[in-house]
């Protein structure tokens, strides 16, 4: 039998990223490849910051809050503004900047394993405790 997972919104614990990029950044890895085969996910908080990013994966993004801005194209002159309940589609390899205004973002990365298809390995981000 499969494990099923309940993340509380209490449990959650965020790691900031990218502190040189101004404002804050944080992310917060939910289903990684220690609990999936197929689909990640993660939630992510982006307030006056600008975070460059390559998507090694294909991404469907969801906003739960604030507003985010996705940055792409040539010099990154397309902006997407998406607000609650906006539903973004990101293909594999697409150069882009994160941005917000007390944005939230919950994504959803396919494959779950992209990274250790020639990335570091994430540590294990949630205990037994939250099955």
């Amino acid at each position: 039998m499969n494990d099923v997972y309940h993340f509380r919104s209490t449990d959650m614990i965020y790691s900031q990223m990218q502190i040189y990029s101004g404002g804050y950044a944080s992310t917060c890895s939910l289903v990684t490849p220690e609990i999936s085969k197929t689909l990640g996910a993660t939630i992510a908080t982006f307030n006056g910051s600008s975070v460059d990013w390559t998507t090694e994966y294909d991404q469907i993004s969801v906003a739960l809050g604030g507003v985010m801005r996705i940055r792409t194209g040539e010099a990154y002159d397309y902006a997407i503004e998406a607000k609650l309940g906006d539903v973004v589609w990101l293909p594999k390899g697409t150069p882009l900047k994160y941005e917000g205004d007390s944005g939230i973002m919950f994504f959803v990365p396919y494959p779950v394993d992209w990274r250790l298809r020639g990335q570091p390995v994430r540590p294990k981000p949630w205990p037994a405790s939250v099955r």
